[in-house]
């Protein structure tokens, strides 16, 4: 009879430890899963900061680009006009 309750000790005492090393491993594998989520949180969030970098850097270019072809759509006038008073000037002289 005790050489029964021994065994069943034993075999709970087993049970007992195989129970502990799955928790044990359950845990780990939470861990490095969550581990796992953050580092592709911290991912995206890179790729997106980036993403916002070249959307930004091609929004003042496209500014500048913008002011460029004003100023010299300002100046093509500016000597356009002087062209036409210089021979508005030069008709009124010869008269």
């Amino acid at each position: 009879m005790k050489v029964k309750q021994m065994k069943n000790q034993e075999l709970k005492g087993e049970e007992q430890m195989i129970q502990d090393k799955m928790e044990r491993k359950k845990q780990m594998v939470e861990s490095e899963l969550n581990e796992r989520k953050w580092n592709k949180i911290k991912i995206n969030e890179k790729r997106e900061n980036e993403m916002n970098k070249v959307e930004l850097n091609e929004v003042k270019m496209r500014k500048l680009h913008e002011q460029g072809v004003t100023l010299v759509a300002l100046v093509v006038t500016i000597i356009i006009m002087l062209i036409l008073a210089g021979v508005a000037l030069n008709l009124a002289i010869r008269r």
